[in-house]
């Protein structure tokens, strides 16, 4: 995070304005050349992390499903954000000199998204786990 912050401030000092910006309004800067480097700390992080999180899946055994399924979205939302954080720096070095197409905003959603499937899921279970525990002990439903 800290790394991010001064990439931020670094990029906000030279960054200059886009050419046309009174017909053209919108998000476009020229950045500078070294702003790539901004993207290395979220690949690393969310690389170690999903490495945790996949060594912790395959080498214990799955008694519990709320593990499970914290494990298995938890996946899911470290590789859609490990490739929108490499698309971030690929594009970064390669690509077009403007920031306005970046996934910045894709990956902020992918974060979003990944959080609120996380609870629904865990939602689900525990909506069913409460459904089997009524059943085994034939306890009815308040009303």
């Amino acid at each position: 995070m800290l790394v991010w912050t001064v990439m931020s401030i670094l990029v906000l000092l030279n960054s200059k304005g886009f050419p046309g910006g009174a017909v053209f309004s919108g998000c476009r800067y020229v950045i500078p050349d070294y702003y790539f480097v901004g993207w290395i700390p979220g690949i690393l992080f969310e690389s170690i992390l999903m490495i945790f999180t996949i060594k912790k899946s395959f080498f214990s055994s799955f008694q519990n499903s709320t593990v499970r399924i914290i494990a298995r979205d938890s996946i899911v939302y470290f590789v859609l954000m490990l490739v929108a954080l490499t698309f971030n720096l690929v594009y970064s070095l390669v690509g077009n000199i403007y920031i306005a197409p970046l996934l910045i905003l894709p990956s902020s959603v992918i974060a979003c998204i990944a959080a609120s499937r996380i609870s629904m899921n865990l939602r689900q279970l525990t909506a069913c786990l409460i459904l089997q525990l009524r059943n085994m002990n034939n306890i009815k439903p308040m009303n």
